[in-house]
């Protein structure tokens, strides 16, 4: 048996909207669900899109205080 490829995209859109996320706000939570920090360049490779727009998703996460950015060891903050 097969989903409906529309209405399953539908749901998720409704669910999404509920908790006020967008999809790729919710690709990141799932990427970083149960593992250690990762890099922004990280994340955007594993979402196949260019960093600075990862930027953007994470500025909004971390403005409702969904995730935390944290410097790269090494750096200095």
């Amino acid at each position: 048996m097969l989903a409906n490829p529309s209405l399953s995209s539908a749901v998720t859109r409704g669910a999404l909207r509920t908790v006020d996320l967008t999809r790729a706000q919710f690709d990141v939570l799932l990427l970083l669900d149960g593992r250690k920090p990762q890099p922004m360049n990280v994340l955007a490779e594993l979402m196949g899109c260019d960093p600075s727009w990862m930027t953007s998703v994470v500025d909004g996460l971390e403005s409702r205080g969904l995730v935390r950015r944290r410097s790269a060891p090494g750096i200095d903050e």
